[in-house]
């Protein structure tokens, strides 16, 4: 594709294709994307997570997974912290869900067992505790 600079995307099977070698990060992609996408972005097993775990695991102290919303792939993060936990070289790293709460009673007794904690972004209802919240009028 002529607008990256470095020549790190090509179509592939009517797919864009982004060569992480080829790659400067100039965000040239995000800026010329009329949707502001990443070609970036990976779909990933939980195996192939665990093997980038890996090579940082000596500068590391947890994970914590976020984006969008993390709970919506619910089942990928149960997962991912039950490995986490059960590996003898990994067992030892906090595993934190950034969420905004929404997830349900049913969803957080499924996450709890193997998290550590949740950052919770919280958002208000009313106008009225926003401005409390937020110390606006």
């Amino acid at each position: 594709m002529p607008q990256c600079p470095h020549q790190a995307l090509q179509i592939v099977d009517g797919k864009v294709a982004w060569s992480a070698a080829a790659c400067e990060q100039c965000d040239t992609c995000l800026k010329m994307c009329p949707q502001h996408a990443t070609p970036m972005a990976q779909s990933m097993s939980v195996d192939e997570v665990l093997n980038h775990v890996r090579k940082a695991v000596l500068f590391i102290e947890g994970i914590t997974v976020s984006g969008g919303e993390a709970t919506t792939q619910l089942p990928f993060v149960v997962a991912l912290f039950t490995a986490i936990k059960n590996d003898p070289q990994l067992c030892h790293l906090t595993c934190l869900v950034d969420s905004n709460g929404m997830l349900s009673e049913t969803g957080w007794e499924k996450l709890l067992p193997v998290c550590d904690g949740a950052m919770l972004d919280l958002k208000s209802v009313g106008e009225r505790m926003s401005s409390a919240i937020n110390r606006t009028r």
